[in-house]
């Protein structure tokens, strides 16, 4: 293998959006007309992952219908690569997502989504499914917007005009540095759009541990100020 493009494939935890975002092309499941999309990978224990931006996951769908695919590497190399695709497990889908998360220096939250395995076989935690499906789609938005999970999680509670500050836990100095670094940043309409239509309002991703749904959750129009008034500073 080419020594460029050993080095793309080798992303880490100092590794760039730009560096883990690629292109793929898969054959449509039903029309088997070759399809090219740009996509995110990860590298974790040896091994690469995909995810893909919020919405329809048609690429997936191409991918369990047929295999193999092509990988465009266009960040300091281009080259075309040749690869299968292998479904993963629930096991081995929350284990890479916690990585994800450990990578974006969030090991707190990566406990959270280890810990749900121990509830695999109660089932009143089904729903926490759902919650695993909103973190996966929400860790490339956050990429392609340049920003650690906890900066977008933090914008987005400020951005809501029924909320008067964010109230911060870091356990570590590390950590209150750097939820502290997040605190000027603003979600202009079009991530905030986005969030919108991975969690839209008045959906519960854990409804199983919610009584109430407030008006100011689930009206739109409700749920942002002005885009002025968004920084937490």
């Amino acid at each position: 293998m080419d020594d460029t493009v050993a080095r793309a494939l080798a992303i880490g935890p100092d590794s760039s959006p730009a560096e883990r975002t690629i292109d793929i092309t898969t054959l449509g499941a039903r029309t088997g007309i070759p399809r090219r999309i740009e996509i995110w990978f990860h590298r974790v224990d040896g091994r690469w992952y995909l995810s893909g931006m919020p919405g329809p996951r048609s690429w997936y769908a191409n991918l369990r219908a047929n295999p193999r695919f092509t990988v465009h590497l266009k960040h300091g190399v281009r080259a075309d690569l040749p690869a299968t695709a292998v479904p993963v497990d629930e096991p081995t889908r929350r284990r890479v997502i916690t990585a994800i998360l450990d990578l974006q220096n969030r090991p707190e939250i990566a406990a959270r989504v280890a810990r749900r395995q121990e509830f695999d076989d109660s089932p009143q935690y089904f729903s926490d499914e759902r919650k695993l499906d909103v973190v996966e789609q929400l860790v490339p938005l956050a990429e392609k917007a340049g920003l650690p999970m906890a900066h977008l999680a933090m914008a987005f509670a400020i951005a809501h005009p029924g909320v008067t500050s964010a109230i911060l836990g870091p356990r570590t100095m590390e950590q209150l540095d750097d939820l502290l670094a997040g605190a000027d940043v603003i979600l202009d309409d079009e991530i905030l759009d986005r969030i919108d239509e991975i969690a839209p309002p008045g959906t519960d991703a854990g409804p199983n541990q919610a009584a109430y749904t407030p008006p100011a959750i689930s009206d739109v129009n409700l749920r942002r100020r002005p885009i002025a008034e968004r920084s937490a500073a």
